[in-house]
């Protein structure tokens, strides 16, 4: 399927920190984000266990995440930030809730996180990429058909925390690599525009 990348023009144009400020967002340190419902397959706990391992290497690293409570789960956020709590991580981990301008939010992060288990496609890696962000997303899925690994992005098993925390180090340790890695998943995200699929499919 196609993805409506438009809307991501603009926010491209607001610089990551100008987005931190808008959005009351710390300014210091590097932000790693996770987008989505807050459902269980999506991997938001997983993305919080692996918050240790990378602070213990980036000590001001945060994460944001982005996303409402999904009615058929009430009780995952609770767990969430029961995890949160038991991590000690309260000053490093931000619930956002629902949110409409994603792709704001999305540019304040310097690493998108999206940690899904078998994803079907996975339209917020290709917003994330349309972005140019360093992106870390499930091995199994359409993310795999998405992300060619240390290429445009890495791919971390679902549930593996600490496999997680190894890629979003590697991109937070070696920004060259980030940065280079952002701009290919920038070139990459023009294959599934909603322009390129309505012309595959005309």
């Amino acid at each position: 399927p196609g993805a409506s990348l438009e809307r991501f023009e603009a926010a491209r144009q607001e610089s990551p920190a100008a987005a931190r400020t808008a959005l009351g967002l710390r300014a210091e340190g590097p932000l790693i984000g996770i987008v989505g419902r807050l459902q269980r397959w999506k991997g938001m706990h997983v993305a919080i266990a692996a918050m240790p391992a990378v602070r213990a290497k980036v000590p001001q690293a945060q994460l944001v995440i982005v996303g409402g409570r999904h009615e058929p789960e009430p009780r995952y956020e609770d767990e969430l930030r029961a995890l949160v709590r038991q991590l000690s991580l309260e000053s490093a981990v931000t619930f956002a809730g629902f949110q409409s301008d994603v792709p704001r939010w999305m540019q304040a992060m310097d690493v998108v996180v999206h940690a899904s288990d078998h994803e079907p496609f996975g339209i917020v890696v290709v917003e994330a990429m349309a972005l140019g962000k360093a992106v870390v997303a499930g091995s199994a899925g359409g993310p795999a058909e998405i992300i060619t690994p240390g290429i445009d992005g890495l791919l971390s098993p679902f549930g593996d925390a600490g496999a997680l925390a190894e890629r979003i180090s590697r991109f937070l340790e070696d920004p060259a690599f980030a940065a280079r890695a952002g701009a290919a998943a920038r070139r990459r995200s023009a294959d599934f525009s909603a322009e390129r699929y309505a012309h595959g499919v005309t």
